[in-house]
């Protein structure tokens, strides 16, 4: 009586394939769109990313970098975001020690006014209230706040600006070198004339590298970094989980038979391994499964620099894949849950084994009626939603 058909590997990758698009539009939308506005009100993330910015620009480490209609790009000069950059293309934040064709007096004047200047706030208005570590917009200008902390470098504990000076610029940051000479008018160590640029470049570089490294890991940068990375994480894992969970659960949850909005519009369903209809927990235990299996290999991937949606589409391709050459087309998270995925329209199927066996005896207590002229007609009999026909109706004529 009961008749189990599995669907066409087509229809699982389609069901697939409509239930992936959904979910990625419900992350993305949400995770890109929504959210933001709820970390900005709560987390004040769009005032912290400017912050984190201006940090950037004020210590000279940093450059703006603005696009051109032709495809290049130019370098602007701003001391912080509040230099309007008015302009059709986009335009982005970089280090100096990834510019390509630079004078190496350029990287070392902003070498030196890292050290000497963002970092002792020397030659720097300072902000009326300096224990407000912000920038301040009137002022125009972004100080260090360590700038009036006492600090220790080697065995001498001082303030900053009396301890990063010219003479330990020199030995500290320059290590002596007889090519780089102060100019004692401007204060600003320059390259000697006849030097190698090409050499200074890379030197000057690997020092701006190690100065931006500095910067990275300043208690005041960390603190920015470390609320920004807490709110990209709450942006982009909720959502994730959030939205699975209304494909992947929800909606199998509300379906008689387990399936997904991408399973329901194909036709095809779930039952339990043995035929039955799939319980609850059992859609729950699959889901489970399912989704440790997909972030698990999202996450392997993601670790070998691929984009999380690529990552994501490779997951769902190698279950199908496995799902495909396995003996009974069942998937890990199918073969742990107890579960198959069937051809709704076109299998027999009950709820457990006690309704098959009444529907069973029901039938045959027909088929005895019928065969001794009780019932004229067996052209229909209804087995639950499924109607046997015309085939029953010639086996019963023949019998009679």
């Amino acid at each position: 009586m009961k008749q189990i058909i599995k669907p066409h590997f087509m229809k699982r990758v389609l069901a697939a394939l409509m239930d992936g698009l959904l979910f990625a539009f419900l992350w993305m939308s949400t995770s890109l769109f929504l959210m933001p506005y709820v970390l900005n009100a709560t987390m004040h993330t769009n005032e912290l990313t400017e912050l984190g910015h201006n940090y950037q620009l004020a210590s000279h480490l940093f450059v703006v970098m603005q696009e051109r209609s032709d495809g290049g790009s130019d370098l602007i000069e701003v001391k912080d975001l509040t230099t309007k950059i008015d302009s059709q293309y986009a335009s982005q934040i970089v280090e100096i020690d990834r510019l390509e064709t630079i004078e190496p007096n350029y990287l070392l004047e902003h070498l030196q006014y890292y050290y000497l200047n963002f970092l002792t706030g020397e030659n720097i208005e300072l902000p009326t209230d300096t224990e407000e570590k912000h920038y301040d917009a009137i002022i125009d200008h972004f100080v260090s706040p360590n700038y009036d902390k006492e600090i220790t470098v080697g065995e001498v504990t001082d303030l900053a600006k009396n301890i990063y000076t010219l003479d330990w610029f020199k030995t500290n940051i320059l290590e002596n070198k007889e090519e780089y000479v102060l100019n004692e008018e401007s204060k600003i160590y320059e390259l000697k004339d006849g030097s190698d640029k090409e050499t200074a470049n890379k030197y000057l570089k690997n020092k701006l590298y190690n100065a931006t490294s500095h910067l990275y890991y300043s208690d005041f940068y960390q603190d920015i970094n470390r609320t920004l990375i807490i709110a990209d994480l709450l942006r982009f894992i909720p959502t994730y989980v959030i939205s699975f969970a209304l494909v992947y659960l929800l909606f199998p949850m509300i379906f008689k038979n387990g399936e997904t909005l991408g399973k329901i519009t194909l036709q095809i369903g779930m039952v339990n391994k043995l035929g039955y209809k799939v319980t609850k927990p059992q859609v729950l235990l699959r889901f489970l499964f399912f989704f440790l299996e997909i972030t698990f290999s999202t996450f392997i991937l993601g670790m070998m620099n691929w984009t999380m949606l690529a990552t994501l589409g490779i997951g769902v391709a190698a279950l199908m894949i496995a799902t495909l050459i396995s003996k009974d087309n069942r998937s890990l998270h199918d073969y742990i849950a107890g579960t198959m995925v069937i051809d709704v329209k076109k299998s027999v199927f009950f709820k457990d084994a006690k309704e098959e066996a009444s529907v069973e005896e029901g039938i045959e207590n027909d088929l005895k009626k019928y065969s001794s002229g009780q019932i004229i007609d067996a052209h229909v009999i209804q087995v639950g939603s499924t109607v046997i026909d015309e085939d029953l109706k010639k086996d019963l004529d023949k019998n009679k």
